[in-house]
């Protein structure tokens, strides 16, 4: 396929890619009236069998103009078509199936040249296919107890699989016929395979270019990797990542529709939560626009602060916020979410000569900061995820900015986050106080910024 041929059909499949799902329940339905024989051969649920075809096709249409690539890269799903039996009938009949739902979905756009570029396409992708399952089936292994041998531990199933030095990963969970995710064949275009180092990191190949991409753009901690793109040159054990279908399309996913921040990492972060003081009785003397209005307007002036002090606002709760420092391993988190702190009583003043002016009121806001061990992930259902921060050190920021209505105070900190302000100037530390924590066992010692006293 010549250069121009190539850029015609990427063009299109950019627009089809717009309706990913729809393309792919076309397919299906398609692929199951004229070959119901087929539907045996597709085990995962249809939607997690959709992604999985629309993440290979995203990968072989990018790479149409290496095809030696190509054929190297999904030589481990040539591995597994192996083990499904897939034979050039079956690819012959995928191939009428898609460039039927192909020509539906155009409808009217469809033309002569699309049809020819696509034709000459689903030709191309089936010959590259059944050159990858050739390869993958003539790919020597050293015999067990070969020099170079090593173990693969799986933490989640206790197996222990003897790895050769020439296979990934992903290649050695296929072999020893361990359920490995893999939507995209191994091409390192989603993070299906991606597993957790447990033990033995030292062990495993420095990430490749490919999978330093993708790695940056989830967010992986350095023990976080790709099945489909690590080798092993000593004992390993690890930890799947993605277990089961529903596992499978919510990851793959979220690589395709929406990129996330972070795939699960724990960190050492500083958490701030803002509230307003009295909101209910504001809310209740409020016209519901204004109230939105006002909200959006201090959401605003609070976002820019956050920013400012290399924060992040991870969710709002009416009127309160939760923000998180030290995401980007900037180490001064503490200084730096006590500072936001403290400019934030600040905008609240200037604030409040707008809000006195339109609703006549003011805000009076109370802070609470606590550092420790967070975990931080994109979780939610797909088109409504988020980032967001678990764990006890967020529940006690929440407790302590909870306790300034007890104490009289307006910025309470936790001794964690008291103990890294050390020779700040413009922070001065004033009383200390002891507090109760529900869900905490014992006294809690937390300070007061003078600065911010009421």
């Amino acid at each position: 396929m010549d250069a121009r041929r190539i850029a015609t059909l990427r063009d299109s499949w950019r627009g089809l890619s717009r309706n990913r799902r729809q393309l792919g329940g076309l397919f299906y339905d398609t692929l199951f009236r004229i070959a119901p024989q087929a539907r045996s051969m597709f085990t995962s649920e249809r939607d997690v069998q959709a992604d999985r075809l629309l993440t290979m096709l995203d990968y072989m249409v990018a790479q149409l103009g290496d095809y030696d690539e190509l054929i190297r890269q999904i030589e481990d799903l040539g591995t597994s078509h192996n083990e499904y039996g897939v034979t050039r009938e079956h690819y012959l009949l995928f191939g009428e199936a898609f460039l039927s739902s192909l020509r539906h979905l155009c409808e009217p756009d469809w033309n002569e040249e699309l049809e020819s570029v696509w034709s000459e396409a689903v030709e191309l992708l089936s010959g590259a296919m059944l050159e990858a399952q050739a390869h993958a089936a003539a790919r020597p292994h050293e015999s067990l107890g070969g020099s170079g041998e090593h173990t693969l531990f799986d933490a989640r199933t206790s197996a222990a699989i003897v790895c050769h030095p020439d296979e990934t990963v992903l290649q050695a969970s296929l072999r020893a016929q361990l359920q490995h995710a893999h939507a995209c064949g191994g091409a390192a275009v989603c993070s299906t395979c991606r597993i957790v180092i447990v033990d033995g990191l030292e062990n495993c190949s420095p990430r490749n270019p490919k999978e330093m991409l993708l790695a940056r753009k989830l967010g992986f901690s350095d023990n976080v990797r790709l099945a489909c793109q690590t080798r092993t040159s000593g004992d390993v054990t690890i930890r799947r990542a993605v277990l089961d279908p529903v596992d499978e399309h919510l990851v793959t996913h979220r690589a395709h529709d929406r990129p996330s921040d972070s795939a699960g990492e724990e960190l050492c972060v500083t958490v701030l939560f803002v509230d307003v003081e009295d909101f209910t009785s504001f809310t209740e003397s409020t016209q519901p626009y204004d109230l939105v209005h006002v909200l959006n307007r201090y959401y605003h002036v609070m976002g820019r602060v956050v920013a400012d002090h290399q924060g992040r606002i991870l969710d709002y709760f009416g009127d309160g916020l939760l923000c998180v420092f030290g995401l980007g391993g900037r180490e001064q988190h503490a200084v730096d979410a006590v500072r936001a702190g403290l400019a934030m009583l600040d905008a609240v003043e200037t604030f409040n000569e707008y809000l006195e002016s339109c609703v006549q009121r003011r805000f009076r806001v109370r802070l609470g900061v606590n550092t420790g061990k967070v975990i931080v992930g994109t979780v939610g259902i797909p088109g409504m995820e988020k980032l967001a921060a678990m764990g006890d050190a967020v529940n006690f920021a929440a407790r302590i900015e909870s306790a300034n209505k007890d104490l009289g105070t307006n910025f309470l900190v936790a001794d964690s986050t008291r103990t890294l302000l050390a020779d700040v100037d413009e922070i001065e530390i004033g009383a200390r106080h002891r507090i109760q924590v529900k869900g905490k066992v014992g006294h809690h010692d937390v300070h007061e910024i003078v600065n911010a006293s009421p």
